[in-house]
């Protein structure tokens, strides 16, 4: 992945995040009545009839970051909405618990004396994980190999080949 293509990954997982607990936080916090009285209290008030009322007592020193923060949180539920990172963010997330635990998988499986069968299914298991995630955006990385991962796979064939059965090393390292 590069770099701009990470930076926006990042952007989308962050937004995503402050959106989720921002929206939870109002909601719990207007779900039990607090937004009224809260505001009357912080006004200096002793008692409001209405809700425009309670805002008589403030300072715009006070109303213009309120109203800041309130415009950065409707930007946020715009953009998070318009990306759809409500549906992708939690498939990303359980796409990277599974990835995590593939990669577990991977090393128990390579310390294994024959794991041509294991990374059979493994492989399997890895590209129904990626199937999943590309299929609803949330996959953020370009399909198919890459540098980095043929350098990864050479790593592991050195690291692991030793315990392999009838492997010759020789033919495992890479033809120049």
């Amino acid at each position: 992945m590069s770099g701009s293509e990470s930076y926006k990954w990042h952007r989308r997982n962050v937004a995503y995040n402050v959106h989720r607990y921002v929206s939870e936080l109002a909601l719990v916090l207007v779900g039990v009545g607090f937004s009224h009285p809260a505001l009357v209290f912080m006004s200096g008030q002793q008692e409001s009839a209405s809700l425009a009322g309670a805002f008589d007592g403030y300072s715009p020193g006070f109303l213009i970051p309120a109203v800041l923060v309130v415009a950065t949180w409707i930007l946020i539920r715009v953009y998070v909405t318009a990306e759809k990172l409500t549906e992708k963010g939690p498939i990303a997330s359980m796409c990277a618990r599974d990835l995590e635990r593939a990669r577990a998988d991977l090393n128990t499986i390579l310390m294994s004396s024959e794991p041509l069968t294991s990374l059979s299914k493994l492989q399997k298991e890895v590209t129904d994980i990626v199937n999943r995630a590309y299929s609803v955006g949330a996959w953020p990385w370009a399909i198919g190999p890459s540098e980095s991962c043929n350098s990864k796979a050479e790593e592991y064939c050195r690291d692991y080949a030793s315990q392999w059965l009838d492997l010759d090393v020789e033919r495992a390292e890479p033809e120049a």
